[in-house]
């Protein structure tokens, strides 16, 4: 006799999915982010709505970076912590579904690179708050972005016939613990309240600026000289409180400059 045969086939719903958190450097103007390539940036997942946490607290899960060691991701009271190492992507697998935050350690960030520095992160994708679907992996993306420093040079220039090129005049930096800058053995300062001197034709170049800070350089008047200002590459580098003419030259022997938020790296020299 023929059979009557029956397929039943039984349908289930998932009831996990994996959380992808991808870590971008960017660098802006030239920032040479090298330093960072290697450094570990740590996230905190957080579970929210939808997810059941009884699902969550106490579990360990799988977090795979390609070309690193798995991590080990335990839940407590909703919470878990994970890394990534430079650019690239960490994946925790199989979570329960449901929305999660995801919140990136700051102090984890090197904000001072030898090229550069931190100024901020940008989220895409999902922003901080991934959604996990059964049929819809959460993602999301997280840049750091570096700007490059700025330098400024500082010059010297004598004129008329009383001075000689052996002549040199002291100058001081203040306002900017971060300012750096190399000098000769002839520019060292003659006193301790001094940063530099200079003689004729002389500069020096301040490095490791940063838009939005001023820095304030002085030179020291007391060699029966007259100052005849201070000529500056740009107005933009001209701090609020002090108010130049249209030839950027301010008259005085004082200088309040304001590091500007350009693309230029080379802010150009201000000439005493």
């Amino acid at each position: 006799d023929d059979e009557n045969v029956i397929n039943v086939t039984n349908a289930y719903t998932p009831d996990n999915n994996d959380l992808s958190i991808t870590k971008k450097l960017v660098a802006m103007h030239g920032a040479d982010i090298t330093d960072a390539k290697d450094d570990t940036f740590t996230f905190t997942v957080t579970a929210g709505q939808g997810v059941d946490t009884s699902k969550l607290n106490g579990k360990t899960f799988t977090a795979s970076q390609e070309g690193k060691e798995d991590q080990a991701v335990t839940f407590t009271k909703g919470s878990a912590t994970v890394t990534v190492t430079g650019e690239g992507t960490v994946t925790i697998k199989d979570l329960p579904l449901g929305n999660y935050q995801v919140g990136e350690d700051e102090s984890s960030v090197a904000k001072e690179l030898s090229g550069g520095y931190f100024t901020g992160s940008l989220v895409t994708e999902d922003k901080y708050d991934p959604n996990l679907t059964a049929t819809k992996a959460g993602t999301v993306e997280i840049q750091n972005i570096y700007e490059a420093y700025k330098t400024l040079t500082i010059k010297k220039v004598v004129t008329g016939e009383m001075g000689t090129a052996d002549d040199y005049f002291d100058f001081k930096v203040t306002g900017n613990n971060d300012a750096e800058f190399t000098l000769k053995d002839d520019q060292r300062p003659s006193t301790q309240e001094y940063s530099f001197k200079l003689n004729n034709d002389g500069s020096i170049t301040l490095t490791h600026l940063k838009q939005g800070d001023t820095v304030t350089v002085a030179e020291k008047v007391d060699k029966g000289y007259t100052n005849k200002g201070i000529a500056v590459a740009s107005k933009a580098l001209i701090a609020p409180t002090d108010e130049g003419p249209g030839d950027y030259t301010i008259g005085n022997a004082k200088i309040d400059i304001r590091i500007p938020n350009t693309s230029e790296v080379d802010l150009g020299t201000v000439t005493f």
